[in-house]
């Protein structure tokens, strides 16, 4: 005997479905009841029906925005079909907020993914998006099954905190479109996306400021190449314990807050930041067990702040441009500030002729330091 399937009718079935959802049917079984989940008047939920546990009906009258919290820790929603695209926007955040059962959702005329509208899907694996423009905060986080991205995000143009931290299976992250990043000064944006291989970005930016952009790709263990071209601002904690990273191209980064900004990275050779001017705030163990071949701060001017072991454990250094510091290295003039604090031994240091002689006729104590106890090279110009 076949399975028994329930099909209840509410409204004229002259109108053809264009919303299907999965796994709702024993609990939001009515017009009214889906109606007020999606923040619309009843009357325009039309041929309401229930196909084994999901449900299908018309929404007529055109677009719509969808309700803050509408499936906010719904455990029984398993899918949410927008086949013809009306909903355009779901700015009050939490849509589905862990709702830990839903798998797939296709939401072609969404323009704005609200705050933490799909944070704690962790069964969501796959997503339908033609039209996006913005993914708000943690948009997408801890949606540890997301692996489905169908070209979703290839209209967007921001993206808020924490937006993809903790997806651990998505491997390729391509935004052609997005500019401002991270506008409220938080930060995790990629981290812990294990996964990770490839991202594109090319017209990425930062707001530079103290925080802003804080581990950006933090403990994305398989990472091996950056390339922004168009980030303005090294956050701290940058590529933090990225320790499959090969590569940085940065080419328009003009300030930084280097704090733990390539801390952990052994693998990294190649760090081009040619255009860096300033650094913002303190540098605490910035390259701590990097493996950065050659380091350019030939065109910083606010050196005076490197302090507190900013090149400590440094694996494969070779070259270290400071020339363009004409105060103390570290916080104080008179003494070692353990800038070079247990560096690779034979480091070629590029320094300015003025600190030969800085220190009363003697030269600056970090740079003595890193002569005489990890045998560095100084050449002043």
């Amino acid at each position: 005997m076949g399975s028994l399937i329930q099909n209840t009718i509410f409204g004229n079935n002259k109108y053809k479905p264009n919303t299907f959802i999965g796994g709702i049917g024993n609990t939001i079984n009515t017009p009214a009841l889906i109606a007020s989940k999606l923040g619309i008047q009843v009357g325009r939920i039309k041929s309401f029906s229930i196909v084994g546990n999901d449900v299908q009906f018309n929404v007529n009258g055109g677009s719509y925005v969808l309700a803050g919290s509408a499936f906010n820790g719904n455990t029984d929603i398993t899918y949410f079909d927008d086949s013809l695209g009306l909903i355009t926007n779901c700015p009050f955040g939490s849509a589905f907020y862990l709702a830990s059962n839903l798998k797939w959702v296709r939401l072609p005329g969404m323009t704005r993914i609200g705050y933490r509208s799909f944070s704690g899907c962790v069964n969501l694996e796959t997503i339908y998006f033609n039209s996006l423009l913005e993914i708000s905060s943690e948009g997408f986080t801890n949606s540890r099954k997301l692996i489905n991205l169908n070209d979703s995000f290839i209209t967007a143009t921001a993206l808020g905190n924490i937006c993809f931290q903790n997806c651990i299976l998505i491997k390729e992250l391509y935004f052609p479109n997005v500019g401002l990043c991270n506008l409220n000064s938080s930060g995790g944006m990629f981290s812990g996306m294990s996964s990770l291989i490839s991202l594109k970005a090319p017209n990425l930016f930062l707001i530079a400021s103290g925080a802003n952009g804080s581990g950006m790709f933090s403990d994305c263990n398989e990472i091996e190449n950056i390339t922004l071209p168009s980030l303005n601002f090294i956050p701290q904690s940058f590529v933090l314990n990225c320790t499959k990273l090969k590569s940085v191209d940065l080419s328009n980064a003009i300030s930084a807050n280097l704090t733990l900004s390539f801390a952990n990275t052994p693998l990294l050779e190649t760090l081009n930041t040619p255009n860096l001017e300033s650094i913002i705030t303190s540098s605490y163990r910035a390259f701590y067990k990097s493996g950065v071949k050659n380091i350019n701060f030939s065109k910083i001017t606010s050196l005076s702040i490197l302090v507190n072991e900013i090149f400590e454990s440094t694996t494969r250094l070779q070259t270290i441009d400071i020339r363009s510091c004409t105060s103390s290295i570290g916080s104080s003039i008179s003494v070692n500030n353990n800038v070079f604090n247990l560096m690779k031994t034979g480091v070629v240091i590029t320094a300015n002729i003025i600190q030969q002689t800085i220190n009363s006729g003697t030269p600056e104590p970090d740079l003595i330091h890193a002569i005489s106890n990890r045998s560095a090279i100084v050449n002043y110009i």
